[in-house]
């Protein structure tokens, strides 16, 4: 189980060809429990990317990080601002993010991300 606390939040349902979809939408998230048990560093002494235990394998470690600031609740270019990245690259990033994770939206990705950082 996992536990959040959010300032608002935003449900909207529609309608396309009958079948309803869902968009979920947080500010102020902070996930409160669980909290990561056993923290493991991965030495990265090949150059190569890791994935970390527990994340979504096909996810890059820089995506990674665009999502835990998605499940935040961060805008792109407050993303952009924390991470160091253009308002551009975020934006790249948000779409392999989408594909990735079978996504169409923002909403979506976050709840699939507090999925994801749960098991961190």
């Amino acid at each position: 189980m996992l536990h959040v606390t959010a300032s608002a939040v935003r449900i909207s349902v529609k309608f396309i060809d009958t079948a309803p979809t869902l968009d979920i939408e947080f500010d102020g998230l902070e996930i409160v429990s669980p909290e990561p048990v056993n923290p493991v560093e991965i030495p990265d002494d090949t150059g190569s990317a890791h994935t970390p235990t527990g994340s979504h394998p096909d996810l890059t470690p820089r995506q990674l990080e665009v999502l835990r600031e998605i499940v935040k609740g961060e805008p792109s270019k407050a993303i952009a601002r924390t991470l160091g990245l253009s308002e551009g690259t975020v934006k790249i990033h948000l779409k392999g993010l989408f594909k990735v994770l079978g996504v169409r939206n923002r909403s979506q990705a976050a709840i699939a991300g507090l999925e994801i950082l749960a098991k961190q």
